[in-house]
């Protein structure tokens, strides 16, 4: 009976005490705080959770589940478990781009699982680059270096960059302007020289770069090329003066932004030469024009002051260095030259010390001398016509050194004649009688001094410097004296073929040049240098 009293009594209170128990609270489940979510970028973001109370068993599992597709995400989607117990936790989760969310906070035990409020974000999304300008440099006639700065990529890659560029405001990939890509892609500073620009043009400019979401361009910069000027000339020193000579030198040190197509040198007696005065130009131009040219000028006359200036002429036209003055030497020419001929030289038909003037003259550029009677004579001819030996003097064939002296009924010296001459040679200075008689720079002219000389006389060869009188030939076949006071004919250095060569012939006022038989002896003119 004692047993069964307990037993009930047991009952009894148990049955009492279930009566007084409160249910537990959120069922014996874990109990969850605050969600939150911070650091959203494009691909992750952080995920907070707070465990407040296991609840009436130990947590097992806890952590966040996430998903795109239901309002309150549960187990069955995707779970991101993040250590036990209470207290805050946090998890980094990982996400697709511009992608809408929902997550909740989790907790399990034994007697179930608890979720917090569901809480929704959207993933970050790509952005357009961020640029900065780099103003230009470098700024010359046709072209410039621009630069660009890509900032930030927007969270994606960088496939291109460059240069929108034109001679509009704003310029653009799409049709205002020109687009120049660089060569180089990503994050950074980048610049480009930009050639073939107009001069004196004013030209705008941005940077650009692309990703995936399209192209952004940086701050508009603008810039004007240089306008083309002349060239910039400086005149050198004037050197190598002589009495009828100089070296004049000019140097280009800027070209004005376009090639120098001409340069040299003007020159005047009067101050402030320009190129409508005398000028040389520089016929070794190369490349641009730029640099230093040095030009030798002839025929000056000795003893004057003249006025030079380098100058240079461009697309833009002529500029000129400054100006400088030389002053040419005195001449200190010999006005005669005494030769003592002896027939023993092979040369001279008979002994005679004889005196030659001189007559210097520029007719064929540089100053040369020459005697004003012909080779042999005694004395200059009193008229054009007349027919005396003394004035005559001897007569050559070409390219033969042994000279003959004539009238018309004897010749000396009277060996046999040569009636023909046939080498193909001009007249060789060692059988050249002006060369070995009188010596030095003597020598016999050629055709274009003789040319040269002829067109300074103003009428009467006569009544030239050089005294022509009409002094005839000596015949091929024999050697006879022919045409005396009639014509006159000098031979030249130069021949026109083996058998002919040219000489100045001609009379009164009308002497040309002309060729015949080499066998012919005429008389003949000397020339010095």
């Amino acid at each position: 009976m004692k047993i069964r009293h307990i037993l009930y009594s047991m009952i009894l209170l148990i049955s009492s005490c279930d009566k007084d128990i409160t249910a537990p609270l959120n069922g014996g489940k874990p109990i969850l705080g605050k969600s939150s979510i911070t650091d959203v970028m494009l691909k992750s973001a952080k995920l907070s959770g707070e465990l407040l109370d296991d609840g009436l068993s130990k947590t097992s599992t806890r952590g966040f589940v996430i998903t795109e597709n239901t309002i309150n995400p549960s187990l069955s989607d995707k779970v991101i478990n993040v250590g036990l117990g209470t207290g805050k936790y946090e998890a980094i989760v990982d996400l697709k781009v511009n992608t809408k969310y929902i997550f909740s906070s989790f907790a399990t035990n034994a007697h179930g699982t608890s979720y917090g409020d569901p809480v929704s974000f959207t993933s970050g999304d790509y952005s357009l680059p961020t640029l900065t300008t780099v103003q230009p440099k470098d700024i010359l006639y046709t072209q410039v270096l621009i630069g660009g700065e890509v900032l930030t990529d927007g969270g994606a890659t960088i496939t291109e960059r460059g240069f929108s560029f034109g001679t509009k405001t704003a310029p653009d990939n799409l049709g205002n302007g020109e687009k120049f890509p660089h060569d180089t892609k990503g994050l950074g500073a980048f610049v480009s020289v930009v050639v073939l620009l107009k001069e004196n043009t004013k030209y705008y400019y941005r940077p650009y770069a692309t990703n995936l979401k399209g192209t952004s361009y940086g701050p508009e910069a603008n810039f004007t090329t240089l306008p083309y000027t002349v060239a910039t000339v400086k005149t050198i020193a004037a050197s190598n003066v002589s009495d009828n000579g100089v070296t004049l030198s000019g140097q280009i040190t800027d070209l004005g932004g376009t090639n120098v197509m001409e340069r040299g040198v003007c020159f005047s007696t009067n101050i402030n030469p320009n190129t409508n005065d005398n000028k040389t130009y520089d016929p070794q131009i190369s490349g641009n024009g730029l640099g230093s040219f040095t030009i030798d000028i002839g025929n000056l006359k000795a003893n004057t002051i003249y006025y030079a200036k380098a100058y240079a002429i461009n697309s833009k036209g002529t500029s000129f260095g400054d100006q400088i003055s030389f002053t040419t030497k005195d001449i200190n020419l010999p006005k005669s030259i005494t030769v003592n001929h002896k027939v023993t030289n092979g040369v001279a038909p008979v002994d005679a010390t004889i005196t030659y003037d001189i007559y210097w003259t520029s007719s064929s550029g540089a100053r040369k001398g020459w005697i004003t009677k012909n080779l042999g004579a005694i004395r200059e001819g009193s008229s054009a016509n007349e027919k005396n030996i003394n004035s005559s003097g001897w007569y050559f064939q070409f390219n033969r050194k042994q000279g003959y002296q004539s009238d018309e009924n004897t010749r000396i010296p009277n060996i046999n004649w040569n009636s023909l001459i046939q080498e193909d040679l001009n007249w060789q200075l060692s059988n050249d009688p002006c060369k070995l008689e009188l010596g030095g720079k003597w020598r016999l002219p050629t055709m274009t001094e003789w040319s040269d000389e002829r067109n300074t006389w103003n009428g009467e060869a006569f009544l030239s410097p050089m005294k022509i009188v009409s002094s005839a030939y000596l015949s091929s076949d024999g050697g006879r004296l022919s045409q005396w006071g009639i014509s006159g004919n000098y031979w030249t250095s130069s021949q026109k073929s083996a058998t002919i060569g040219f000489y100045l012939g001609g009379g009164g006022p009308s002497y040309y040049d002309r060729s015949d038989v080499k066998a012919l002896a005429m008389p003949c003119r000397c020339i010095s240098d």
